[in-house]
């Protein structure tokens, strides 16, 4: 028999951000995780972690661990990227940037001088990566990409018209307006309730009969349940008990002498 060889085989686990269900979320944890690891092996701390706020970034980055973000596109205002616009068309960017072998053009992290930092102290904005954009706009960077997607009946898979949908947030209600909403025309209004005497309704009928919508009200059916429970069923309440209570029909059946006997036994039960 031959002899068994094994092979040894260590399962890698996959980075968090693969984990992600959706795309844009996938993309974003990737390039947090390498922006984190570059900033790490810039300043020989593996556990540095990037800041995403001007004020955290220039404390942080900049005076406590001096180095400081280079290339950062000037279109793309420097954020934390989940509040970029632009789609993913503005993630794939900074990738692109993020792990170009060109040095004039890749993002990465250099040394800030101490001439740098005395002059980052009169003026902070020296320092920031895109300083021309350092406040966010409400514009997006990029137009909108406006899709025309098929609206089917969720029974029979019949279409219904378009959907337009897009991957920036207000881009269709930018363009085609705001739809009309489809919901009850009496929403937050007065509505008719059940009302006690109709005083026009008792007049024409002589009746004191409560109304419902403007109809008399049907009337009722009073008590339906049974007048006895016997105890032998009264723990079964999901049955109900078929048995009445009627006069003992022994007599009927039995001489007088023996109904006599029959009595006093009854009653010392």
């Amino acid at each position: 028999m031959a002899p068994l060889h094994f092979i040894e085989f260590t399962l890698q686990p996959h980075p968090p951000h693969e984990s992600l269900p959706c795309h844009r979320s996938r993309l974003r944890g990737e390039l947090r995780a390498y922006i984190n690891r570059m900033l790490g092996d810039a300043i020989g701390n593996p556990r540095a972690r990037m800041r995403w706020t001007f004020q955290a970034y220039l404390e942080e980055i900049v005076f406590r661990d001096r180095h400081q973000l280079v290339h950062w596109p000037p279109h793309i205002p420097f954020a934390n990227l989940s509040l970029l616009k632009g789609g993913i068309r503005t993630l794939l960017e900074l990738r692109r940037l993020l792990y170009s072998q060109d040095p004039n053009l890749a993002i990465r992290f250099e040394p800030v001088t101490a001439e740098e930092c005395a002059k980052a102290v009169l003026d902070p904005m020296s320092m920031h990566p895109n300083p021309a954009m350092a406040k966010l706009s409400d514009g997006p960077i990029f137009e909108p990409l406006i899709v025309h997607s098929s609206a089917l009946h969720p029974g029979d898979l019949g279409r219904l018209g378009v959907h337009p949908t897009s991957t920036q947030a207000g881009a269709v209600k930018k363009k085609f307006g705001k739809a009309p909403r489809r919901q009850r025309s009496d929403v937050k209004r007065r509505h008719q309730r059940r009302t006690g005497k109709n005083a026009s309704h008792n007049a024409q009928t002589g009746s004191s009969a409560a109304v419902l919508h403007g109809l008399r009200r049907p009337p009722k059916r009073g008590i339906t349940s049974f007048q006895f429970i016997l105890p032998e069923t009264a723990d079964h309440k999901s049955r109900r008990s078929d048995y009445y209570l009627t006069d003992d029909p022994i007599d009927e059946f039995v001489s007088d002498e023996d109904a006599d006997e029959i009595e006093p036994a009854s009653e010392g039960w």
